[in-house]
């Protein structure tokens, strides 16, 4: 397998050959899948608590993610990453697939989510984390869920989540380099669907790619914590999917003071406060992708760093989270709209 260090020349190439049709495969099939949306309906319409969507967008991205990752994934002599991969790869996507097309309720995209986790620790996904198999594999069983809903409920602004997703996968090519291949092909299928899901998108990721880009993200980080240090390997990955999760936190955290359903859509989305301050969506993704770039700097630190070492930024991610979290707390309360248009909303994730 070949990896970011030591590799002889003809694997190297074919690692970056395989990112680049990775990328070029997801941005054709991108296209593809558009007109294909386009003909048979499948659009979001505009929605009211998203000011930058205005006219219905194409849906089901996540199919051309998918694409350009096994287009990748073909030329690359991928290390075989296990049954579990595979299955629960295809499990997400579908269950993101059925919940584009029929917009499945709460109660049956939770129960759908619940199978599909479950069969993937039950082929055999585990992190080593605490060395007890049985709660080794329930952290891994929870951390899945958690991940994809944290990635699903981020994906409310155009290109954010995919280069968020690039960002977190190049991290843990970063961290693991032994592991890394897979992470650079979802690398570069992420970025090549961002050439139609750029500002303004005219095809978003839907719950088919926030639910496929976020198994990756859950299965792929599962494997770089493998108890040789598991805590600091584990707070990396951690790091590594920060702003999904920090968003994920903040979003229910904020919902519950108003007394609403943390699940259903409102305007508390970290990016829907910031554009409500004035921000465009431009800025509002650089302003993300600059946080999950530090807080990937930080995960990789965390990984190669030890001992006293580990305090200082340690304290400086806390901090950094800390005030994050106070100033997006007081900034532009979320409107008396915003609390109307709740009622009628489906699951937050596009």
């Amino acid at each position: 397998m070949s990896s970011l260090t030591g590799l002889g020349g003809d694997s190297t190439s074919a690692l970056w050959l395989g990112f680049g049709l990775a990328l070029v495969f997801a941005a054709l099939a991108a296209v593809a899948v558009r007109a294909s949306s386009r003909r048979v309906g499948l659009i979001d319409a505009p929605d009211p608590l998203v000011p930058a969507h205005t006219r219905p967008v194409a849906t089901l991205g996540g199919i051309a993610v998918a694409f350009g990752f096994l287009i990748g994934a073909l030329v690359v002599d991928l290390e075989p990453l296990g049954l579990e991969f595979a299955v629960g790869g295809a499990l997400f996507l579908a269950i993101g697939v059925v919940d584009d097309v029929l917009k499945l309720s709460v109660s049956w995209k939770l129960l759908l989510q619940l199978v599909g986790a479950a069969t993937v620790v039950g082929l055999g996904a585990r992190l080593e984390l605490t060395g007890r198999p049985a709660l080794d594999a329930a952290i891994a069983f929870a951390w899945i869920l958690v991940v994809v809903n944290a990635v699903n409920l981020t994906d409310i602004s155009d290109g954010l989540v995919s280069v968020l997703a690039a960002i977190g996968f190049l991290t843990l090519a970063a961290i693991d380099p032994t592991r890394g291949d897979a992470a650079i092909l979802a690398a570069g299928a992420c970025l090549g669907f961002l050439v139609l899901n750029a500002p303004r998108a005219s095809i978003f990721l839907g719950d088919a790619g926030s639910h496929f880009v976020g198994f990756l993200l859950a299965a792929l980080s599962l494997q770089t914590v493998n108890g040789r240090d598991a805590l600091a390997e584990f707070s990396a990955v951690v790091l590594t999917v920060g702003v999904f999760l920090f968003e994920l936190a903040f979003l229910i955290s904020a919902r519950r003071r108003r007394g609403l359903r943390w699940w259903l859509g409102s305007d508390d989305h970290v990016a829907l406060r910031l554009q409500a301050a004035g921000l465009s969506v431009w800025s509002t993704n650089v302003v993300l992708w600059v946080c999950g770039a530090m807080l990937g700097i930080g995960a990789i630190l965390i990984h190669r760093l030890d001992g006293f070492e580990l305090l200082p930024l340690g304290l400086a991610i806390v901090a950094f989270l800390t005030i994050a979290w106070r100033f997006l707390s007081g900034l532009n309360p979320p409107t008396e709209a915003g609390v109307a248009a709740h009622a009628g909303m489906r699951p937050s994730g596009r």
